[in-house]
């Protein structure tokens, strides 16, 4: 009797999921294309008279059921579940995730969980740990959004990166709210504004660009939508209607409060910005083989969502918040990079209030900044001890950037 077996053990155990034992698919790809993966059993039909004796036999040979060939590069998954488990080690986070992406053409080269499970013992793990985070866990992105609300500002022509914006010494009064900056910064550039990641400045461009327009563009990033990637179980993000956005909520959103992402749709926004301002559809299946026929899956759909000059501005500003920002410990080495940190609060429901010491740390970025080959998401869920995205979460950014481009 066959029975399916994973020799990788844990690598990539979300991406291919896991079977039960009449080999069904219970997650991941095994669950996404189950119908055409699994062989399906010869048939042998004999016509026999009275005597028993054979006067007709028909058969129908066994179908293999379908191979299926991924984007993933067994390598890179490798780093990136490697610097992964240092990262959630270091940090004694609660749960993580690293993605890899080919920015151009929407092919997923990593997909890293933590915590993960082995699929050759999945009824042995709990479901929190075969949870494929990537595609389906919610978080605010804080200061990471910042990049929507910059490339939406400038796409629309109402600001540029050297306007100088009066960031009121770390305090805005929106609608009787009074929103603090974690620093009092007075005069800076609107790429200062992003290297510095001022929520002042920020929420000023947010209120130059006006609900409306802003939350077109929040919408055609992607957000608040499935991203269409070919995993199950993908989450949708949380996006509040126009309507019922508070007279605070453009304030709020522009620093990527009151707005729930998953890390996929967080990673094709920043594509998008690398790759000239395309969104392309987050994708891991690359072929499908019957025997020896190959069948190539089509180009992942893709559509404008800023111009190009905009994603070249974009671009030249997030590579700022390397070189004199918040993110100098994601400067590579030999190469040049952009990225953004992000450093969230987490909503606690039971009091209501963001909590002062569960957050989120994440870095986003992209590497070489002319030519981007990857885009990396890195992100921790609630690190003990230092917790800001800048310094936990864009040093692996680095450690895998490094790895991935020198292989």
């Amino acid at each position: 009797e066959g029975g399916r077996f994973y020799p990788k053990r844990e690598l990539a155990a979300h991406v291919l999921g896991h079977v039960d034992i009449d080999e069904k698919g219970l997650g991941g790809i095994e669950y996404s294309l189950d119908d055409r993966i699994r062989s399906k059993p010869g048939k042998m039909l004999i016509l026999a008279d009275a005597h028993r004796r054979w006067y007709d036999s028909t058969d129908k040979a066994p179908d293999a059921g379908t191979s299926v060939v991924l984007t993933l590069d067994e390598k890179i998954q490798y780093i990136a579940e490697k610097e992964l488990a240092q990262a959630i080690h270091e940090t004694q986070a609660k749960s993580g995730t690293v993605i890899v992406q080919n920015p151009n053409n929407g092919e997923l080269l990593a997909v890293a969980n933590w915590p993960t499970f082995n699929p050759n013992a999945a009824k042995d793990s709990n479901p929190d740990s075969r949870m494929d985070r990537a595609a389906s866990a919610l978080y605010e992105p804080g200061s990471v959004f910042k990049i929507v609300t910059l490339s939406a500002a400038i796409d629309q022509g109402v600001t540029y990166a050297d306007e100088v914006i009066d960031c009121q010494m770390g305090a805005i009064y929106i609608a009787g709210h009074r929103i603090r900056d974690h620093k009092a910064y007075g005069n800076l550039t609107v790429s200062q504004i992003l290297a510095y990641s001022s929520d002042v400045g920020a929420i000023k461009l947010g209120l130059r660009l006006g609900a409306p327009k802003f939350y077109d563009y929040i919408r055609a990033f992607g957000f608040g939508q499935p991203t269409g990637v070919d995993l199950p179980g993908e989450g949708r993000g949380m996006l509040r209607r126009i309507e019922n956005w508070t007279p605070v909520s453009v304030g709020s959103i522009s620093m990527g409060q009151e707005i729930g992402v998953t890390p996929l749709q967080m990673t094709s926004a920043v594509s998008a910005l690398a790759n000239g301002g395309w969104i392309i559809r987050p994708h891991v299946v690359r072929a499908m083989r019957q025997g020896t026929q190959m069948t190539e899956q089509p180009e992942a759909p893709r559509r404008r969502v800023i111009r190009e000059t905009t994603s070249a501005t974009m671009r030249r500003i997030m590579e700022g918040v390397v070189l004199n920002g918040t993110g100098k410990l994601a400067r590579l080495d030999g190469y040049t990079s952009a990225g953004k940190t992000g450093t969230a609060q987490k909503f606690d429901i039971t009091t209501g209030h963001y909590s002062a010491h569960d957050l989120i740390a994440s870095f986003v970025g992209f590497a070489p900044i002319n030519t981007p080959a990857i885009t990396i998401l890195v992100q921790l869920d609630s690190p003990a001890g230092r917790h800001e995205g800048g310094q936990v979460a864009a040093p692996v950014f680095k450690r895998v950037a490094q790895q991935v481009l020198a292989y």
